[in-house]
C-alpha cells in the first residue's frame, strides 16, 4: 500500500499541471480577444501615446485603416498592428 503522503503529493502534482494548462488556455483566449477588439479614437491615441488630434492627422495622411459608423471612427487593433508593421517596414527598409 502506498504511503498516504506520496499519494497526496502525486495528486497535488496532477492538480498543478492542470492549473498550468488552464492558465495557459485562459491567457491565450484573452490575447486573442484583445487583438480583435475595436478602439475608439481616444483609445487609439492612448495606445499610440499621442493626442487625439494626432490620430486624426495620421488617419488622413498615412492611409491608416479605420471603420466609420456615423460620425464615430473605430480602429481594429489587429488591422492597426498590421498597418504599423507594414508602415515601419516601408519606412525603415
Amino acid at each position: 500500500m502506498e504511503n498516504s503522503f506520496e499519494l497526496i503529493n502525486e495528486r497535488l502534482q496532477k492538480i498543478e499541471v492542470l492549473l498550468q494548462q488552464l492558465l495557459q488556455q485562459t491567457q491565450t483566449a484573452i490575447e486573442e480577444n484583445y487583438t480583435d477588439q475595436l478602439m475608439a479614437t481616444g483609445e487609439l491615441a492612448m495606445y499610440f501615446g499621442v493626442s487625439r488630434s494626432t490620430v486624426y492627422k495620421m488617419k488622413s495622411t498615412l492611409d491608416m485603416p479605420f471603420i466609420k459608423i456615423g460620425k464615430m471612427l473605430l480602429f481594429s487593433r489587429k488591422d492597426i498592428d498590421n498597418w504599423l508593421n507594414n508602415y515601419r517596414s516601408k519606412n525603415n527598409g
